[in-house]
């Protein structure tokens, strides 16, 4: 399957909330793909295409594999890859605006998907504990299950040293970077050097964030820039009572104590850094 025609699966998804979940069918719509993503197949393409599947969207690529015998779940994974699905919401809109301009008749039908057939055709029990999340034809969930507060703890205090060792290790190779652009163009060289920075930055922490919270965000060169230049700009202003705390008490066990607290709050801002360039 080709880009294109995932757009296209992703823009019947879409109308079908929006019919559905009149109040709020992009927010609903996104936390379904959150919900699977985190549950089932961290990452988005798969999970898009099991939803509309589910909600009774024809995928004849998927529908051909299955036929030729594969699992659902494999058949997913297969026309998923290589696939990357980008939709700005300039598109998300004209498709809601041409939703209104339908036929009523168009809406009926839309709104009432036969997937009852499709179920007892080819999908096997699912595990224990999945059934409310995944199961056939119920709608999935309204809201996000709820993850532990020791998990999700842990995943901030993950994410900040994660973050915290690899920038690092990537300063030092900016600064080498930065040097040689320096040498180069001057002033230019500087600012290009900084724009570099604030791109890794950015690259680095949508890294971290899809790889632990399986929350995919955009990945354009522009908006790495903003991303990381917010989280710079973020984390300085939460490292002002590290550095008054640390001028009042310098010490060794201030430092080391200092440090694990703030790869908690590193994570934490890290994250709600990267949920503003959600995808």
């Amino acid at each position: 399957m080709s880009s294109r025609e995932i757009k296209t699966i992703y823009k019947e998804l879409v109308q079908n909330y929006a019919m559905a979940y009149p109040s709020d069918p992009l927010k609903i719509l996104s936390m379904h793909i959150e919900a699977y993503v985190r549950h089932e197949w961290k990452a988005k393409e798969p999970a898009v295409l099991d939803l509309a599947w589910r909600k009774g969207i024809e995928i004849p690529k998927v529908k051909e594999l299955i036929e030729r015998g594969k699992t659902k779940r494999e058949a997913i994974l297969e026309a998923s890859k290589n696939m990357r699905l980008k939709v700005s919401e300039t598109e998300v809109e004209k498709w809601l605006k041409e939703l209104q301009e339908e036929k009523p008749t168009r809406v009926e039908e839309a709104v009432k998907p036969i997937v009852v057939e499709r179920v007892k055709t080819y999908e096997k029990p699912l595990e224990e504990g999945k059934a409310e999340l995944f199961g056939l034809p119920a709608t999935p969930p309204t809201a996000l299950p709820e993850e532990g507060y020791p998990r999700r703890v842990t995943k901030y205090f993950i994410h900040g040293i994660a973050y915290s060792v690899i920038m690092a290790v990537l300063v030092f190779v900016w600064v080498f970077v930065s040097v040689l652009l320096v040498v180069v163009g001057s002033l230019i060289g500087l600012i290009i050097g900084f724009i570099l920075l604030f791109i890794v930055l950015g690259g680095l922490n949508c890294f971290l964030t899809v790889t632990i919270w399986s929350i995919s965000t955009k990945t354009a060169w522009t908006s790495l820039l903003g991303h990381g230049l917010a989280l710079l700009i973020a984390l300085i202003i939460a490292h002002i009572p590290a550095f008054l705390i640390n001028l009042t008490v310098p010490s060794l066990a201030t430092t080391i104590v200092l440090f694990i607290v703030y790869a908690f709050v590193d994570g934490f801002v890290a994250k709600n850094v990267a949920k503003v360039w959600k995808e």
